[in-house]
């Protein structure tokens, strides 16, 4: 993803759109994350925890580490690995909260979003990007 963009040359409309599909995934992510909580626990009180806890969770690994201005950013593949443990994890408590059509809807669109952002850029016959 870093090495496609607006700037690498990348096709500026793709990417943007990736861009914006991909936050939208983070929070889809971070409200999937708080239906499995609302789903997992044995009481209220350990289902509201879960349902608060898990989301923050997430949210501060992909704060620390994936963010766009992470505090600690990682190299690409790790990036990836953490992007995928946590949109997996979205997806997995959907299928645990028993919501087979969201989960796999979501995991349509976190693929497509792959693919909008890893475009190769473009190349124009004078050779500019």
């Amino acid at each position: 993803m870093a090495a496609f963009g607006p700037r690498a040359g990348g096709c500026r409309a793709t990417y943007h759109i990736g861009s914006a599909l991909r936050f939208l995934l983070e929070l889809c992510a971070l409200a999937a994350l708080a239906v499995w909580g609302a789903h997992a626990g044995h009481g209220p009180a350990t289902r509201a925890g879960l349902a608060l806890a898990a989301p923050m969770l997430a949210a501060v690994v992909w704060g620390a580490f994936v963010a766009p201005r992470a505090r600690w950013p990682v190299s690409p593949p790790l990036r990836l690995a953490i992007e995928l443990a946590v949109f997996g994890a979205a997806f997995a408590g959907l299928q645990a909260a028993r919501h087979p059509g969201p989960a796999w809807g979501f995991a349509a669109a976190v693929a497509l979003d792959h693919l909008l952002l890893s475009v190769p850029p473009r190349s124009r016959p004078d050779g500019r990007p």
